[in-house]
């Protein structure tokens, strides 16, 4: 549970080189390590958690010849993106809002003629290094992050994913945005039912196994008959290898399935590599009470 001075600190950034790593997402581990790499372990160690990283890239088709933007921005009712958030033409007041933000649901990530959400819009390469092993990059555009803390967090460059030593990965925050949780208009969706909007801060902040690194983190969505879902927008840790992590063989009481992909899912944490047992990001499951 979170309480009142909780901080979000959003972040907003531009790749200055490719990326090696999913092109799915970044997860909060990733961040979480580069942080460590960028400011040292003081700078990270008593916040509550870092997210997942979003994509918002830029299709090819949607730059023309001088680099310029033309995609149809009436397309995205979200954040107007360029090289900053502009945040004066819509502040993040409410849970809509900030997932707006968060969605995969944009032309920066997934196009429009209804292809599968999977089939992201990112330019790949593959090349070989002098050792023979195969790379694929990944021509990244722009990433948002948050990290929740009790206070305000400054980052100005971090270097992510895998390969970082050959320099990619390579990211300059061009956006920082900080408010309180509590701040958030969760009544405009949720009304006066606080089972429903503590159920959201929690999808916030995530809930399980390694929710400070991101995973666990879920949106909440009106369905039929007044009933809600609950959309993973990372990886559910329900075990892992991780020392003290605790085995969950049920999932929490208000995510209700009959089915859900499951994968496992591999960090480096502390010098070692460790091994997460997860309900995949993407899944769905109605709301129970």
């Amino acid at each position: 549970m979170v309480g009142r001075g909780t901080i979000i600190n959003l972040f907003f950034a531009k790749f200055e080189s490719p990326y090696a790593g999913s092109p799915f997402l970044i997860s909060g581990n990733q961040i979480y390590s580069a942080i460590i790499r960028e400011k040292g372990l003081s700078e990270i160690q008593d916040t509550l958690k870092v997210s997942h990283g979003v994509f918002h890239s830029i299709a090819p088709e949607g730059l023309n010849y001088s680099g310029k933007t033309t995609y149809n921005k009436k397309d995205w009712s979200g954040h107007p993106v360029g090289d900053k958030i502009n945040l004066d033409a819509k502040h993040i007041k409410s849970y809509n809002d900030f997932f707006q933000l968060r969605s995969y649901d944009t032309p920066f990530i997934k196009d429009n003629n209804k292809r599968a959400d999977f089939d992201r819009l990112m330019r790949k390469h593959r090349f070989v290094i002098k050792s023979g092993e195969n790379i694929d990059v990944f021509h990244a555009d722009r990433l948002s992050f948050f990290i929740v803390a009790d206070r305000e967090i400054q980052l100005e460059q971090l270097q992510l994913g895998a390969k970082r030593n050959m320099g990619f990965g390579l990211l300059n925050i061009t956006n920082h945005y900080s408010f309180e949780l509590e701040s958030l208009d969760f009544g405009s969706v949720f009304g006066d039912d606080e089972n429903l909007i503590e159920t959201a801060k929690n999808g916030i902040t995530g809930i399980l196994n390694h929710a400070k690194y991101g995973y666990g983190e879920f949106k909440l969505e009106p369905w039929k008959g007044g009933t809600w879902l609950v959309k993973l927008t990372s990886p559910l840790c329900l075990d892992s290898t991780v020392e003290g992590a605790r085995h969950y063989e049920h999932l929490p009481p208000f995510m209700k399935s009959e089915g859900f992909r499951k994968h496992r899912e591999f960090i480096w944490r502390k010098g070692k590599a460790e091994t997460l047992y997860c309900v995949s990001d993407g899944s769905v499951f109605l709301y129970g009470s």
